[in-house]
């Protein structure tokens, strides 16, 4: 792997956990919360709790395109950690950097709609013990 593409590898890698974090934080403002995986984790495990929040999706009470919303950002996410491991593997597939970072871009976006939903929720007051 060439030093620039060395570069790009590990600039798109820290766009992806970042990601990732993002997604946790939002799952877990959900009417049913959902908790990924934290700490020092394999990707494998990332995407396994990913592939399990987007099968959720549906099951969450919430409007239709929010379950959209949230189901698309999990699978591009899922998507993007695909093509950097493409890219590992083969990295004379240059292409795959520049693809992992717009899956990375449109999972942001569309978790980011998904969470000025979340925002505007309003949940219910807990009653006081």
């Amino acid at each position: 792997m060439s030093d620039e593409n060395d570069h790009k590898f590990h600039f798109v890698l820290v766009q992806l956990l970042a990601s990732y974090a993002l997604l946790g934080r939002l799952l877990l403002e959900l009417p049913v919360p959902v908790q990924l995986p934290t700490g020092v984790i394999e990707s494998g495990e990332m995407r396994a709790a990913l592939i399990r929040a987007a099968q959720l999706a549906e099951e969450q009470p919430m409007p239709e395109p929010q379950q959209f919303q949230m189901e698309h950002a999990c699978l591009l996410w899922i998507a993007a950690d695909r093509m950097l491991s493409a890219f590992f593997a083969s990295p004379e597939d240059e292409h795959l950097i520049a693809a992992a970072a717009h899956c990375i871009a449109a999972s942001d976006d569309a978790a980011l709609d998904f969470g000025e939903w979340l925002v505007r929720l309003e949940k219910p007051e807990q009653p006081e013990a």
